[in-house]
């Protein structure tokens, strides 16, 4: 008997030892910390543990958005782009049949023009999009704004520094200009 329960004893202590020894499931956001999320979308790594077997559930505010997620780059990972957070506080949630267990993140999602970390927007506040110039240009401007937040819509407008010391619009389909400026790293 005394055999039996010594065997027992170290059973289970070897379990114990795997099961703290392995990854616990785990939820991170990659794009931002998970309460400064603005514009309702964040890239979110799953962890799970290793011979973990799939599949995980992954809600958000108890709505199923696994299909948002892939199989990461690294082992035991899952990645997603989770969109359609509500302003505010929203649940992410995983779940598994596996002694992993469930776990939860809460991602506070904040509106696109703030505030997120300055508190309440300035007054009187002036929106000037008409008068600015776009970058690299001399007579461009952006245009009026879109709404009462000052929005513009989205555009990308590449530039480099010249010779001149001045911004120049930078086509990248083009080859580099003769006056762009370069520099020499420590590395070479």
């Amino acid at each position: 008997m005394k055999l039996v329960a010594v065997f027992v004893a170290c059973a289970a202590f070897f379990i114990a030892s795997f099961v703290v020894a392995a990854a616990p499931l785990a939820i991170s956001t990659l794009s931002t910390r998970a309460d400064l999320v603005t514009g309702g979308d964040v890239l979110v790594r799953i962890d799970y543990p290793a011979g973990q077997l799939l599949p995980l559930w992954v809600t958000l505010n108890d709505n199923d958005v696994s299909g948002q997620f892939r199989t990461g780059t690294s082992p035991n990972t899952w990645m997603g782009l989770v969109s359609g957070l509500s302003i505010g506080n929203n649940t992410l949630r995983v779940r598994t049949k596996a002694p992993a267990g469930d776990v939860s993140l809460q991602i506070t999602n904040h509106p696109i023009t703030g505030p997120v970390l300055s508190g309440p927007h300035e007054t009187p506040y002036y929106c000037m999009t008409q008068n600015a110039l776009v970058p690299g240009s001399t007579t461009q401007r952006l245009g009026p704004a879109l709404d009462a937040d000052c929005s513009i819509a989205t555009r990308v407008d590449y530039v480099y520094r010249s010779t001149a010391n001045s911004f120049k619009t930078f086509n990248p389909a083009g080859g580099y200009p003769a006056d762009l400026v370069s520099t020499t790293t420590s590395l070479g």
